[in-house]
């Protein structure tokens, strides 16, 4: 967990990206899941690994930008955390389901507690299905709805359901001021993040 907080300030207060990170493009992944495929971007240093993983969680803008590309965000950190070392996966859970943009939207049909924390996991069982990544080194970062989603994702669970945090560690760009213990589906915050 320390690794990854220390990368990523380092990030964060390093002025220019490294000459090797520019030639450094993303590719299209598809990911299977119970309702259909999850399209993803991948970063992935080069070589045999194992490498540590990061989860990339877009904001309700979506992974594209208004032009339909990439938002630059995504391109600037997938390129700099793949000149530290890790593969970085940004699950596109808007486009997957055919959606656009989400920020002005009230009601939304993918929510951050129930369908983005399943993209999560589904990501995160590709990740450790992968032969080049180490399978215990996964980690999430994410900006506004999507940090929401990484909150989720590692919200402690009652000791009877079983499960616990499966990430290394979590770090959030301004998420959402909700209250996470209430149950999914029940949450004190609106949806307009």
């Amino acid at each position: 967990m320390h690794r990854l907080v220390v990368i990523i300030f380092t990030i964060i207060a390093s002025v220019f990206v490294p000459t090797l990170a520019d030639a450094i493009t993303s590719e299209q992944v598809e990911i299977s899941r119970p309702d259909g495929k999850l399209q993803a971007l991948l970063y992935r240093p080069e070589g045999t690994g194992p490498f540590p993983a990061v989860i990339g969680l877009h904001g309700c803008g979506g992974i594209n930008n208004a032009a339909g590309v990439e938002a630059s965000r995504y391109q600037d950190w997938g390129q700099r955390l793949v000149a530290a070392g890790f593969a970085v996966l940004y699950p596109d859970s808007y486009g997957s389901r055919g959606l656009g943009p989400q920020c002005r939207l009230r009601n939304r049909s993918v929510r951050v507690d129930r369908e983005r924390v399943a993209d999560i996991e589904v990501a995160r069982q590709w990740l450790q299905g992968q032969s080049w990544i180490a399978p215990e080194r996964i980690s999430l970062l994410g900006w506004s709805n999507g940090a929401i989603t990484a909150l989720w994702a590692v919200r402690p669970r009652p000791a009877s359901s079983g499960k616990g945090p499966d990430f290394r560690s979590a770090v959030t760009f301004y998420p959402g001021c909700g209250r996470l213990s209430e149950p999914p589906g029940m949450h004190a915050y609106p949806h307009s993040f």
